[in-house]
């Protein structure tokens, strides 16, 4: 039987984010609380991470201009769960922004589960030259060569589409053309694979309200 612990840690928190920034065509609805946060999925098979936030560079630079606050190192949060970094086996990226594939540099052990789609979609911006940089926005092109430094090293593993048990029980679904080009969400089954008591981690996290 395979079973997990699953923890949503929030690592950073957006007090007063816009709405509108949030929810589709939610336009002058004020503000609300964005946390900021991902997901460790402890097993018997390996400890993984669905994405690892983002360092204090060019992240911090980016979160300073929304108003995020409280930032807290992946180090500092894990160990409230009592995992160090070098004992994360496995990390998934739902996609390349920022804020979910920044700390990269913090588990230079795991191997890395990321869409092709999505690799291929973003250093092709990259190739376009400065006239087109406004669509690179939410992503660290150094990132990128963090999950080429990976590649080089052999943790880096690139999916095209759907992959079934890269753990035991723990699938991975393409999110094709939603948030990003190349989204990708992490599903978790329950025990002996059924399907009522799965766990979704999907690209974003965005807290639900009350209509």
């Amino acid at each position: 039987m395979d079973e997990y612990s699953i923890w949503v840690l929030e690592y950073a928190l957006s007090p007063v984010h816009p709405v509108s920034g949030v929810y589709y065509g939610e336009h002058n609805k004020g503000t609300m609380k964005l946390p900021f946060s991902f997901v460790l999925i402890k097993g018997r098979d390996g400890v993984a991470l669905v994405d690892v936030g983002y360092p204090t560079d060019f992240g911090g630079e980016i979160a300073q201009s929304i108003g995020v606050t409280n930032w807290t190192s992946p180090e500092t949060v894990l160990a409230q769960c009592g995992v160090r970094p070098d004992e994360v086996t496995h990390i998934f990226l739902t996609h390349a922004h920022f804020d979910h594939i920044g700390g990269l540099r913090y588990f230079p052990a795991a191997r890395i589960f990321i869409q092709q789609k999505e690799l291929d979609s973003w250093t092709s911006l990259l190739s376009k030259g400065p006239r087109f940089r406004s669509l690179l926005t939410g992503l660290n092109p150094a990132d990128v060569i963090c999950l080429v430094r990976a590649n080089i090293e052999g943790r880096l593993e690139l999916i095209d589409g759907f992959r079934e048990n890269v753990l035991p029980n723990i699938d991975l679904h393409p999110a094709h053309d939603t948030h990003t080009a190349g989204s990708q969400y992490v599903v978790v089954r329950g025990p002996g694979g059924s399907d009522p008591n799965s766990c979704c981690q999907a690209t974003s996290f965005i807290p639900t309200r009350t209509c």
